[in-house]
């Protein structure tokens, strides 16, 4: 049953009847669960009832993680072989990859759609400064609102299908049956939290690069004219290393979005979870990142690299363009749901085991008392 026809199963129920699926709630699936949840929060039945749990245990995520850092305060951080989990990033991939598909493709969409009429826009507003030089600056102003604007929707819409292929990967991994449908609709009750953080997230990484390029451009501009400008793509390579470290160091709490839609953390604490998880675990990090950043990239630009091979003589549809637009989708929806992927897992396994390591250290000094 989907999650649209859950929500309807439940508006029809008693309230009674609601408490006591509540209580047995740990034998529901994750759609069932959050239709039962949405509904529940419709009646403000969850402050009288049992609160709905994703499995049996007596506590909550957020509780365990307290008696962690009770009783294990100096303990090592996780360890996750490399190679081993990229290769468990791609068979999840692989074995599911016409979801993940559906799962990114509106995400990429939307993102394009948000980026190219930013551009259309800004490009209006900047007509007026050859007519009219006296107001420069604030035309300046609105068309870095405008091209501000575009990137912050097309980063919401990407965060928002992290969220869903972050259930997703949960539902894989404990065997339930699952929809892109059920999945948003799953999302969706989750709304406003996976919001807040993709805003944070987002502000976090504009400030980071704009402090880049005050650095490469304002402070650093004639070091790096001197010194850099007979290198090809100096600027640029320099550039890029910044960003991509700016980006690697935010990675650190992008598992806030699971966090708060996996296990209901609050936006604030949900961040902190994210960067216990990802304590030392930079290579992991890395090679998602690269792995998304130049693989979109390529994946992107591919479609129009090849069109510049065919011979000028041949004469072209007026469509062939779009067919090429098309074409840089399709690749770009192929390749970004690995990262999100990755995240998703090393959300799931360094969370799973940082929760077990109290429990299996308590058990270590009882045997050993």
């Amino acid at each position: 049953m989907d999650f649209q026809s859950l929500t309807m199963l439940y508006a029809g129920k008693k309230d009674e009847e609601l408490l006591q699926l509540a209580e047995e709630s740990h034998q529901l699936t994750f759609e069932a669960q959050s239709a039962l949840r949405g509904e529940m929060g419709k009646r403000s039945l969850e402050k009288v009832g049992a609160p709905i749990v994703a499995a049996p245990p007596a506590v909550s995520i957020v509780q365990k993680t307290e008696v962690q850092k009770t009783e294990a305060p100096n303990a090592p951080p996780i360890v996750l072989p490399v190679g081993e989990f990229i290769g468990e990033v791609f068979r999840i991939y692989h074995e599911h990859l016409w979801l993940f598909v559906r799962l990114t493709l509106p995400a990429v969409l939307i993102g394009m759609i948000a980026i190219l009429t930013a551009r259309h826009e800004a490009r209006g507003i900047a007509r007026y400064v050859s007519r009219d030089l006296s107001n420069v600056n604030t035309v300046l102003f609105e068309v870095w609102i405008v091209n501000t604007a575009g990137f912050l929707v097309s980063w919401t819409a990407f965060c928002v299908a992290f969220a869903a292929i972050c259930v997703a990967v949960r539902e894989f991994r404990t065997g339930s049956d699952i929809s892109a449908r059920g999945v948003f609709g799953a999302v969706m009750t989750k709304l406003g939290p996976v919001l807040r953080v993709s805003v944070l997230l987002f502000t976090i990484f504009y400030v980071g690069a704009l402090a880049t390029e005050f650095i490469l451009f304002v402070v650093l501009a004639s070091f790096v004219s001197k010194v850099l400008n007979a290198v090809p793509f100096g600027i640029f390579g320099s550039t890029f290393v910044l960003m991509m470290a700016i980006a690697l160091i935010i990675s650190r709490v992008a598992l806030a979005i699971p966090a708060v839609v996996l296990d209901d953390f609050k936006v604030g604490q949900a961040f902190f979870r994210s960067d216990e998880l990802t304590e030392k675990k930079w290579a992991i990090l890395a090679v998602l990142l690269i792995k998304s950043v130049l693989g979109g990239y390529i994946a992107g630009m591919l479609p129009f690299w090849l069109d510049g091979w065919i011979p000028a003589g041949v004469h072209l549809p007026s469509w062939f363009s779009w067919v090429l637009t098309g074409a840089s989708v399709l690749a770009v929806t192929y390749v970004e749901p690995i990262m999100f992927i990755g995240f998703a897992l090393l959300y799931e396994k360094a969370n799973s085991i940082s929760l077990d390591a109290p429990h299996e250290s308590a058990t270590h000094a009882a045997s050993s008392g």
